[in-house]
């Protein structure tokens, strides 16, 4: 190959590169690094949430300040659990003003969905959200949201309910505090982040992805940490 014939076709490469990292079907952010917030117990606020969830078809997972409850967005819709109301109280609006110390955010206007053909352990969804995801032709080298719909069993779910300070005068720390609960079986939405390698800053240490999940008929939304999932739920990735 001629070498100004090499320089162009190196320069079109490129730019095909670049048009297809542009033309992702969603918008991601995220505020603050979570894993470096839990190490450092540095738990202030950091973005308003009116700001950050301004925009239309918006889907978030985060944690409000002081690590106060968990904050779920689908479509738009914000709920937000306060550890200090208890696990199973949610609510629909944000309060002015109020912050979150931990965010990751998505705008998504379409989505495909793709049913999930057996009963799957969390450990065998990760593999198949991640395989899906590629074949959709999502950078998977990159941080992506997910949705899956339908029926969870053995959810194990979380809300902080704030900090407070250890007992050990010698060694002054920040204590993480929350509530845990358990639901053998339930209807639900969760929504995910699946994080790239060079991107754990967006999941809890010991985690794969970062998971919410808003249960269906009570309304109530947290943090997820374990769950399995039926046969013929809905995936659903952003559509290209």
């Amino acid at each position: 190959m001629k070498r100004p014939v090499f320089f162009i076709a190196v320069f079109f490469i490129a730019l095909a590169a670049q048009v297809a990292h542009a033309v992702m079907p969603f918008e991601l952010k995220y505020y603050g690094n979570l894993r470096e917030i839990i190490k450092k117990k540095t738990p202030e606020g950091i973005v308003e949430l009116d700001e950050a969830l301004a925009e239309p078809h918006t889907y978030a997972v985060g944690i409000l300040k002081n690590a106060e409850g968990e904050i779920t967005a689908l479509d738009g819709e914000v709920w937000l659990n306060y550890g200090k109301d208890g696990i199973d109280k949610t609510f629909n609006q944000v309060p002015k003003g109020e912050k979150a110390m931990f965010l990751v955010t998505a705008q998504v206007e379409k989505w495909q969905k793709i049913t999930i053909p057996a009963a799957m352990s969390e450990q065998q969804l990760h593999g198949f959200v991640l395989e899906q995801a590629r074949k959709s032709g999502l950078d998977i080298r990159e941080p992506f949201p997910f949705l899956i719909t339908g029926t969870f069993r053995d959810v194990v779910w979380n809300v902080m309910d704030g900090v407070e300070q250890g007992t050990d005068t010698r060694r002054p720390q920040l204590l993480w505090k929350k509530l845990v609960g358990y639901r053998e079986e339930t209807q639900g939405v969760v929504v995910g982040f699946y994080p790239a390698s060079l991107h754990a800053e967006i999941c809890h240490p010991g985690e794969h992805w970062h998971v919410h999940m808003l249960f269906t008929r009570a309304k109530v939304t947290g943090h997820v940490s374990a769950f399995s999932v039926v046969g013929g739920s809905q995936l659903e990735l952003p559509l290209r």
